[in-house]
């Protein structure tokens, strides 16, 4: 059971950090694009 919901733990922290990392690079290329047709 503790080897269970540490693994689960394991894996959302790895959802957490790919989601941040994925949304660093949606806001870059937004950026990006807005700054462009400016």
């Amino acid at each position: 059971m503790l080897i269970g919901l540490n693994n689960m733990g394991y894996q959302v922290g790895l959802i957490v950090k790919f989601g941040k990392l994925v949304k660093c690079q949606v806001l870059h290329l937004w950026w990006g694009i807005e700054l462009h047709h400016a």
